[in-house]
């Protein structure tokens, strides 16, 4: 459940940025750091070692779909 929260509200402030854009001006990636940041230093360490093997989990899978992504758009079909 933390771990659905906590990447639900990343994508939240990643979507606040271009919300805002034009208005304010907010980084949506040093927010989700900061509060990677906040979390590691506020919460119980058993907590936030649990919740970084989640992620870390998670992170394998997307990794992949990051680097077939990549390479799809670098494809050159006219080569």
């Amino acid at each position: 459940m933390k771990v659905i929260l906590v990447l639900g509200l990343s994508f939240l402030l990643m979507a606040v940025e271009t919300w805002l854009k034009g208005i304010v001006s907010v980084s949506g990636l040093l927010a989700v750091v900061s509060m990677a940041c906040m979390l590691k230093a506020k919460c119980v360490p058993e907590v936030s070692k649990r919740l970084s093997e989640k992620f870390g989990k998670l992170w394998l899978a997307a990794e992949v779909v990051l680097f077939v992504l990549v390479g799809a758009a670098g494809e050159n079909p006219g080569a």
